[in-house]
């Protein structure tokens, strides 16, 4: 049976390229079959990185096929592809300009799938259309996509779990907490559940009437998620920060130093080790802190300058003038 569909796929291929050969060729061929062959030989392209081929053929199909799902999610995958290809050094006028294109891609495509009746748009192009929303700023449309993933995938931890951290993202603790309580009912044995509900609960607590009840929550369900091995390095940031601004220190110094340890990028590491040192530093540990800046310097040598002032303050505290062994 593989040789036969390998047989298959050669000889449609090379029907494909029949159609492609020439200009008289295409137009002579009907219409649905010009957009597939265009379809393949974009995909075809996309697979083997040639980006500028795969979008060529992929802008021919919108007019085509403009009314075609596939067209558009095509389109989008192919702005993914050189998002996941850029660097940090690249212009960020041009990574923005990507992601517009990618989310408007991607969202005429759900646009599209959206109005078929018995089968809703895959659960993945809800999350990234949202995601990418969220990253150019419409935090409106972003709120939406995840408020309609979760009304069409009711019983999706995914869904509900995406838009409890989106809600927290937007400072909507309450809309947040009713998510991810969502979420927590259906898999109680997620990790980041329970730890999104404990930073809700710490927000609720700061910004709607600093009720004591929830701090005693957040600390309950943060147990429950270092139970189930929590290994997310920013939630764990967060939620360091949050116990370092109420004065629990030795739980807030406990929580950043995991996320040092489980940072997986450098600005996950920088972030942890840079919150890490002034929380030694509230706390008096001068040395501690000292260490925790000096790491930061080594992690990061261009933000020398504002650290090294933090470092040089310790330091003068502990009435040295180098680094204690």
């Amino acid at each position: 049976r593989a040789v036969s569909l390998a047989g298959l796929a050669e000889a449609r291929a090379q029907y494909h390229g029949t159609i492609l050969s020439s200009e008289q060729n295409f137009r002579l061929t009907p219409k649905a079959l010009r957009s597939q062959a265009l379809c393949t030989r974009a995909t075809v392209a996309l697979l083997h990185g040639q980006t500028a081929a795969a979008e060529h053929d992929a802008l021919k199909l919108t007019v085509l096929a403009p009314d075609t799902a596939n067209t558009w999610l095509l389109l989008g995958a192919i702005y993914d592809e050189n998002i996941n290809t850029m660097n940090a050094c690249d212009n960020n006028t041009e990574i923005s300009s990507r992601q517009t294109k990618a989310a408007n891609a991607l969202a005429r495509a759900l646009a599209i799938l959206q109005t078929d009746p018995v089968e809703p748009p895959p659960l993945w192009l809800y999350c990234r259309v949202a995601n990418l929303c969220l990253e150019l700023g419409d935090c409106t449309t972003a709120s939406n996509v995840y408020i309609d993933a979760c009304r069409r995938y009711r019983t999706s931890v995914t869904a509900w779990r995406g838009a409890g951290s989106l809600f927290l993202r937007l400072g909507q603790p309450l809309d947040a907490e009713f998510a991810l309580e969502e979420a927590n009912a259906i898999d109680k044995h997620d990790a980041t559940i329970w730890a999104l509900l404990a930073l809700c609960n710490l927000r609720l607590y700061r910004d709607h009437g600093q009720d004591p009840v929830r701090i005693e929550r957040a600390i309950s369900v943060l147990e429950q998620a270092l139970s189930l091995h929590l290994d997310h390095s920013d939630i764990l940031c967060q939620l360091g920060l949050s116990f370092a601004e109420l004065d629990r220190r030795a739980l807030a110094i406990d929580l950043l130093s995991r996320a040092n340890d489980l940072a997986h990028s450098h600005n996950e590491a920088l972030r942890a080790r840079l919150a890490l040192a002034r929380t030694h530093a509230a706390q008096n540990s001068l040395e501690d802190a000292a260490r925790s800046f000096a790491s930061v310097l080594a992690l990061d040598p261009p933000s020398s300058l504002g650290i090294q002032t933090e470092l040089d303050d310790i330091l003068r505290r502990l009435g040295k003038h180098t680094l204690p062994e």
